[in-house]
């Protein structure tokens, strides 16, 4: 008697198990692939942020990004983050470059990515680069300050002084 019990309780659990597993839902999400920019506006020698986002393509690897040619690359790095909430799994590469415009014009990028044998775009992104504006001249302060320290060559621990002088177009008495 207590055998059939135990049976029956053990197949009750493992129904419900199946039943619980069945209805999780584990939903595979359509990827994303994002170029943006800090600014569409730029000025030949001055530097800009720009992004490619890769959502929930893991293993999707930058062809890549065409009119990047125009551009000076001066740093890349990658980072990659997995989220699982819920049971919802997500995942993001971001791959990050600072560019610098070797002239004037308009230019189009649009990043290239391979995912699973096909090739997507991104978006595209209009970059319009002007010539560098001319800082307006310095208006002469009625203040200085100069900065000296006591050591051209300092090391962690050392002790140095450092003196402020402050200087001024108007004789104080």
């Amino acid at each position: 008697m207590i055998g059939k019990k135990n049976k029956a309780a053990f197949l009750f659990l493992i129904i419900i198990t199946i039943f619980i597993g069945s209805t999780s839902k584990v939903i595979a999400k359509d990827p994303e692939f994002l170029l943006d920019i800090d600014t569409l506006n730029l000025q030949k020698g001055k530097s800009t942020n720009l992004m490619l986002t890769l959502k929930n393509a893991q293993g999707a690897k930058l062809s890549q990004i065409n009119g990047l040619e125009n551009f000076d690359v001066l740093s890349s790095n990658q980072s990659t983050s997995t989220q699982i909430i819920n049971g919802d799994i997500s995942y993001q590469t971001d791959i990050r470059y600072i560019i610098m415009p070797k002239s004037t014009g308009k230019f189009t990028l649009e990043g290239i990515v391979e995912y699973k044998g096909k090739a997507y775009q991104t978006n595209l992104l209009n970059i319009n680069v002007s010539e560098a504006k001319d800082l307006p001249q310095e208006e002469v302060s009625d203040l200085f300050v100069k900065t000296i320290i006591s050591d051209n060559e300092v090391y962690l621990g050392q002790k140095v002084i450092l003196a402020y002088e402050l200087y001024s177009r108007y004789n104080i008495e």
